[in-house]
């Protein structure tokens, strides 16, 4: 559904806001399950393949990206790092 400045997402905001709200929680290392984190590619997905998206949406939802993917190497690296010897 489309709206003054732009679409609308299932959850009723507008793409852009709910992609921000996104990438804040993601930057903020806030917890999310699994399902949110599904929903947040689809709706990256669904921006990023819309004809009709607006530049800043586009734009927002490669920051939500860029961002949970930097939020992956950082989970990784902790994983991966060894403990000091004592």
């Amino acid at each position: 559904m489309q709206g003054a400045g732009g679409m609308r997402s299932a959850s009723g905001l507008h793409r852009r806001g709910e992609l921000r709200f996104v990438e804040r929680a993601v930057n903020q290392d806030w917890d999310m399950s699994e399902a949110e984190r599904l929903k947040a590619v689809a709706l990256c997905h669904e921006v990023l393949y819309d004809d009709d998206a607006t530049e800043r949406e586009s734009l927002a939802a490669v920051r939500v990206i860029l961002a949970m993917d930097r939020a992956n190497t950082r989970a990784i690296e902790a994983e991966t790092r060894t403990p000091p010897v004592a």
